[in-house]
C-alpha cells in the first residue's frame, strides 16, 4: 500500500495500522494518540530555507513568513536545565 499523505500516515498509525518514521512537530504530536520515540543519536536536524525570486527580494510576505518561522523555532527550541 502506498500512502502519499503525511496526514493519512499519521491517522493509520493512530488507529493501529502500523508504524512510521516521519518528521513531526511537537504541535502535531500533541494532537495524536501515538507513542513517539527519538530516532538516532544525535537527533537529526532538518535545515529549511526560504526561497524567492531575486527580483522580488525583501517582499512583505516572505519577511512575515521568515519572522513567523523564526519565532516558532525559538518557542520550540529545547530549554536548558
Amino acid at each position: 500500500m502506498v500512502l502519499d499523505s503525511q496526514e493519512v500516515i499519521l491517522r493509520r498509525v493512530e488507529t493501529g495500522l502500523g508504524a512510521s518514521i516521519v518528521p513531526l512537530s511537537d504541535d502535531v504530536l500533541a494532537t495524536l494518540s501515538v507513542t513517539a520515540l527519538p530516532f538516532g543519536e544525535p537527533q537529526l536536524i532538518r535545515r529549511l530555507v526560504l526561497l524567492e525570486r531575486q527580483d522580488r527580494s525583501k517582499g512583505r510576505l516572505s519577511a512575515a513568513l521568515a519572522q513567523a518561522v523564526t519565532e516558532t523555532r525559538r518557542r520550540s527550541a529545547p530549554r536548558s536545565r
